[in-house]
C-alpha cells in the first residue's frame, strides 16, 4: 500500500510539474509576442512621428514658395501696370498737340494706373498746354481715373470719372480754375461720359443709361440695353444720345422733355455683333 501510495504521489507530482512547465513555456511566448508587438508600436510611433515632420517640412516649404510666388507676381502686376502707365502716357503726348481733351483724359489715365514719372511728366505738360485748366485734381488714394470729358457747350466745364475696384464710380464736376462744383456718385465702373448741355451728363457703365442732372444731382437709370454700356456720345443741339453696349448695340436716345433729364426714349440703329465698339458724333461745318 504505501508503495502504491508513493508512487501515485510521484505521478501526481510529474503532472504538476509538466504543468507548471507548459504554462511557463505558454507565459514566455505571450511575454515574446507582448515585447514583439510592443516594438512594432514603438517603430510605428516613429514611422507617424517622421511622417508628421516630413509633412510638416513639405507644408512649411509650400508656404514658402508661395510667397515667393505672390512677391513675384505682385512685382510683375506692377512692372506690368508702370508700362502700361508708360505707353499711356506717350500716347497722351503725342495727342497733346492735337486734341488737349482727349490728351487730358489719356494723361489722367496713365497716371490713375500708376503714378510714374513718365506719367507725372505727361499729365504736367497736357495741363501746362491746356490754358483753362489752372491747377490739379487728382482722384483719391485707390481709385482710377477712367474718363475725362469737357462740356460741348463750355471748355470752362469738365468732368471725371474716378473708379475703385469693386465699388461703383464717383463722377467729380469741376471747372477751368480747378474748381471742383458737384461730386456724385454712379453705379459701375464708369468708361465713358458725355455732356448734353450744361446741366446734363449721361454715363456709361451699367446695362442703364444713366442720366446725372446737375441741377438737382440726380442720377436717373434709364432701361434698354442688354449689356453694360461701353460707350457713349451726346449731339447737345439735336439733344440725342448715342450708346453702344459690349454686345456691340447701338442705340440712339431722344430726349422729350429738356426739363426732364430722364424723359429718353430711345430705338437700335444696329443690332448686337458680339464686338465692343466705341462712339463717335462728327457734326458737320455750316
Amino acid at each position: 500500500m504505501v508503495a502504491v501510495f508513493l508512487a501515485a504521489a510521484a505521478a501526481f507530482s510529474y503532472r504538476q510539474k509538466t504543468t507548471a512547465d507548459v504554462q511557463r513555456t505558454i507565459a514566455e511566448q505571450k511575454t515574446k509576442d507582448a515585447q514583439l508587438s510592443l516594438s512594432a508600436a514603438t517603430a510605428a510611433n516613429q514611422a507617424r512621428e517622421e511622417a508628421l515632420q516630413n509633412a510638416t517640412k513639405a507644408r512649411d516649404e509650400a508656404v514658402h514658395q508661395s510667397n515667393i510666388a505672390t512677391q513675384q507676381r505682385a512685382i510683375a502686376e506692377e512692372r506690368l501696370r508702370v508700362a502700361r502707365s508708360q505707353a499711356i502716357a506717350s500716347e497722351s503726348r503725342r495727342e497733346s498737340r492735337f486734341d488737349i481733351s482727349a490728351a487730358l483724359r489719356r494723361s489722367v489715365l496713365a497716371f490713375g494706373v500708376n503714378r510714374s514719372d513718365e506719367a507725372k511728366a505727361a499729365l504736367f505738360e497736357t495741363l501746362t498746354r491746356a490754358a483753362f485748366v489752372r491747377r490739379f485734381i487728382f482722384c483719391p488714394v485707390g481709385e482710377f481715373a477712367t474718363t475725362v470729358r469737357f462740356s460741348h457747350t463750355s471748355n470752362n466745364i469738365f468732368a471725371f470719372s474716378c473708379y475703385r475696384i469693386g465699388s461703383n464710380s464717383t463722377i467729380h464736376v469741376g471747372t477751368g480754375a480747378g474748381v471742383l462744383t458737384a461730386r456724385i456718385r454712379a453705379r459701375g465702373d464708369v468708361r465713358d461720359l458725355s455732356f448734353l448741355d450744361a446741366d446734363t451728363i449721361v454715363l456709361s457703365g451699367t446695362q442703364t443709361l444713366q442720366v446725372i442732372d446737375l441741377r438737382s444731382g440726380m442720377v436717373h437709370q434709364i432701361a434698354g440695353h442688354a449689356k453694360a454700356i461701353a460707350a457713349v456720345a451726346a449731339f447737345p443741339e439735336a439733344g440725342v444720345v448715342l450708346s453702344g453696349d459690349g454686345a456691340g448695340e447701338v442705340r440712339a436716345w431722344s430726349r422729350r422733355d429738356k426739363a426732364e433729364a430722364s424723359s429718353f426714349t430711345s430705338r437700335v440703329i444696329r443690332p448686337a455683333t458680339g464686338r465692343p465698339i466705341t462712339i463717335g458724333i462728327r457734326l458737320r461745318s455750316q
